[in-house]
């Protein structure tokens, strides 16, 4: 979430080392994001009250692989958005913020930084949204009868029946993520974009909030925290980023949760069902009035545990690409 030390980068590199430094970031904590997802949701198939015992039981249905479900899209969507991301908000720090102590300025830089990135690439994301609530009970050939009757009841095709993906992470799955048919009716806004508005909205507390703040960490970190250099160290960075991304997630999860619930309104098994009529305000206020404030933080928990090594890592692997490629640029 940061710009890394005080030289400017090329956009080649730092496209690069955006991208590979979200792949591996969002990779490492990818099943407590299916997890997540499925709390916002109020997925039916998996109502579990802990953590634990809900991947326990992802892990029982359709295997360890389960636990990554939807990750194959979250490769395709975070390279391209996380280049995006650190690109433009390097860019837009580097021309624009003309007071580098300014967190209002930063605040700015982030918040179009991140909307840039999201506009770019928001329909992989409500792929990904699709696939990690579709579930694979593959596994369950030999369970008892009721599960077996249970099965035969998904497999029935009604029009009241939501539309369920299974089969694992493929093209099948994706096409029927993707609706093309649906689309041809609703509009390519109400599809690939469905849920871009609160996507938008959150992004400006989350990167705002979060870019500033880590900002604002580096400028105040004590001596005992820099090396040689001057250069804040590594383990400052894990949790001072970790800490922003956590103010940053507070500032804009209610958001996250609308998103979600527009997104997978009528797909996989979630019982949070939205008027996608309303705005974005009348369905948080929506949720508010028939499920209590709890619901607009519901698997927040969980964003906080996977905070720290998601910000953590991506901004250590950021960093050293950036001064690796850096290092490389100018031995040529």
């Amino acid at each position: 979430m940061t710009a890394h030390g005080n030289t400017k980068t090329s956009p080649m590199v730092t496209l690069l080392a955006g991208g590979v430094s979200g792949v591996i970031a969002k990779s490492t904590i990818a099943p407590l994001e299916r997890v997540k997802i499925l709390y916002q949701v109020k997925s039916k198939m998996y109502s579990f009250n802990s953590v634990y015992g809900l991947m326990k039981n992802i892990i029982k249905n359709e295997g360890v692989g389960g636990l990554w479900k939807g990750n194959t899209a979250t490769i395709l969507r975070i390279f391209p958005y996380s280049a995006i991301q650190w690109t433009s908000y390097d860019y837009l720090k580097n021309n624009f913020v003309t007071d580098k102590k300014s967190s209002v300025q930063i605040f700015i830089a982030g918040s179009l930084g991140f909307s840039c990135a999201i506009l770019l690439t928001y329909p992989l994301d409500v792929i990904r949204a699709r696939l990690a609530l579709s579930y694979n009970n593959n596994n369950n050939n030999n369970n008892n009868n009721n599960n077996n009757n249970n099965n035969n009841n998904i497999n029935n095709n009604s029009n009241t029946q939501p539309k369920v993906l299974k089969n694992g992470i493929g093209a099948v799955n994706i096409e029927k993520s993707i609706d093309f048919n649906g689309y041809k009716t609703k509009g390519l806004f109400k599809g690939l974009w469905r849920g871009i508005l609160p996507t938008l909205y959150g992004s400006i507390p989350y990167a705002g909030v979060g870019y500033s703040s880590f900002e604002y960490f580096k400028r105040v970190a004590p001596d005992s925290c820099r090396n040689e250099k001057g250069d804040v160290i590594g383990v400052y960075k894990l949790i001072s980023g970790g800490v922003a991304g956590g103010l940053g997630q507070t500032a804009a999860y209610p958001l996250d949760v609308v998103r979600r619930r527009i997104q997978t309104t009528g797909y996989g098994d979630g019982k949070g069902v939205e008027n996608l009529k309303h705005s974005t305000l009348k369905t948080m206020f929506t949720i508010f009035q028939k499920e209590g404030i709890y619901a607009l933080f519901k698997g927040i928990s969980i964003n906080y545990i996977k905070v720290i090594p998601t910000n953590g890592v991506a901004f250590l692997t950021y960093e050293t690409l950036c001064e690796y490629f850096n290092s490389r640029l100018n031995k040529n």
